[in-house]
């Protein structure tokens, strides 16, 4: 008897059984959080894109714009790019209004962007632009906008004797001379290489600046005159 209740306990024990995985719902916010990390990735990579694809409209030149030519819409053209990395150098479609009255301060070649230093304002009656070299260590000191006096002392080569003067000859041919702008000779290295600049400058001063500029006196341009010069 004893036997037989001992057999009947074990048989009605049972080993525990697995709890059964529950599909997830909406309720488990472990899903809920699956959901939303997956839409904010989606939504980060689409504003990627975007930023990456967005044009904006830039003008550029038609044809060739040469030094002095007054900028007009008939010699711009309108095109769409993404130049983020330099966008503040060149003139959009929402800036048309600030080349109005403006002329081309250096060669703009034909398909090239119209960029905010090739711009500046037309200059008053009675000046004419110049250009002139000199040392491309002394350019490093000037800016386009600056007023300067031009001086010219002694040739060039000592060794030159077109010129009669001594090097204590020197004196300022223009006085109140703007600089336009300033092109550094990349292709020469060390201090010995040229600048070019170009200069707004008197009518009445243009014959003496060009036969200095075309001798072999040395041309320094000295800041510092801003009255009414030649």
């Amino acid at each position: 008897m004893r036997i037989r209740q001992s057999a009947t306990k074990r048989s009605t024990i049972t080993e525990p059984h697995a709890k059964r995985l529950k599909r997830p719902t909406v309720k488990d916010w472990r899903f809920i959080l699956g959901v939303l990390l997956v839409l904010v990735s989606i939504t980060g990579v689409q504003l990627y894109v975007q930023a990456n694809n967005s044009k904006t409209e830039y003008y550029t030149a038609k044809s060739e714009i040469r030094l002095g030519e007054k900028i007009t819409e008939d010699k711009l053209a309108r095109v769409e790019a993404n130049i983020d990395s330099a966008k503040d150098k060149y003139f959009t479609r929402a800036e048309a209004a600030q080349m109005n009255g403006k002329i081309a301060i250096q060669r703009i070649p034909a398909g090239n962007f119209i960029s905010k230093e090739s711009v500046g304002t037309e200059t008053s009656p009675g000046r004419r632009l110049a250009t002139v070299s000199i040392d491309r260590t002394a350019a490093s000191a000037l800016k386009a906008g600056e007023r300067v006096d031009v001086w010219t002392s002694g040739p060039r080569n000592p060794d030159t004797k077109s010129d009669n003067r001594t090097e204590n000859g020197a004196r300022a041919i223009v006085t109140n001379a703007e600089i336009v702008a300033i092109t550094v000779d990349e292709g020469v290295l060390g201090a010995n290489g040229k600048a070019t600049v170009q200069l707004w400058v008197k009518e009445e001063a243009l014959a003496d600046l060009v036969k200095e500029s075309n001798s072999d006196s040395k041309i320094s341009l000295i800041p510092g005159t801003y009255g009414e010069g030649q």
